[in-house]
């Protein structure tokens, strides 16, 4: 435990933290997004010796659209943090040590994607998955789209895609492994639900 003194004044609340790393903080004026309002993401030093002393507090203009987004997953190793913006099926990624924007893609994501995407940054690399039933790769630094995996139903048994849903357990050694998922299940259950081991950089 630590009893430390902290910045006063700033908006929102924590999101996310790394333990005795950083606590980083989001903020949006409106929680309906109208009027494309601005976002502040801010972080505090949680690393011995240093707790507590503010790192940044940057406010950002929003995409318009009146989209609905947030951060999403930190990249501890790569020192990024990234934010998916589920209207667009795109992402936007910043320092974890200055919050400076880094990249944001341009090209949507499948779109079934809108429904649920997770992140996973590891190894110099972005990857995105969920419900869409697709694993995309992305370069951790620059934002460059390096390859997609397809977890499809050769069975056309999923009723309202070709894909699994596709959940990333873990990724090790350059290899990920990823497992199928489910919302609502319906019955009967669709046959097949795979396992698989790809190469994490192809």
């Amino acid at each position: 435990q630590a009893n430390v003194t902290i910045p006063k004044g700033l908006p929102g609340a924590p999101s996310y933290f790394v333990a005795q790393d950083l606590v980083i903080g989001f903020y949006r004026a409106s929680p309906e997004n109208i009027n494309n309002p601005p976002f502040t993401i801010w972080a505090i030093n949680l690393k011995p010796g240093s707790e507590g002393q503010l790192l940044y507090n940057k406010t950002y203009a929003a995409p318009s659209g009146n989209v609905t987004f947030g951060y999403s997953r930190v990249g501890v190793e790569d020192r990024i943090f990234v934010q998916y913006i589920k209207d667009l099926g795109t992402m936007r990624a910043y320092n974890l040590d200055t919050g400076n924007f880094m990249w944001e893609t341009t090209e949507p994501e499948f779109y079934l994607s809108y429904l649920e995407t997770w992140t996973i940054i590891a190894d110099g690399k972005v990857y995105t998955h969920g419900t869409k039933g697709i694993i995309d790769c992305y370069d951790a630094k620059t934002g460059q789209k390096l390859w997609a995996y397809a977890m499809t139903d050769p069975l056309s048994e999923i009723l309202w895609s070709d894909n699994w849903i596709v959940r990333i357990d873990f990724i090790s050694d350059g290899k990920i492994y990823a497992r199928t998922s489910a919302h609502s299940h319906n019955q009967p259950l669709p046959r097949g639900a795979p396992y698989v081991c790809l190469n994490s950089t192809t």
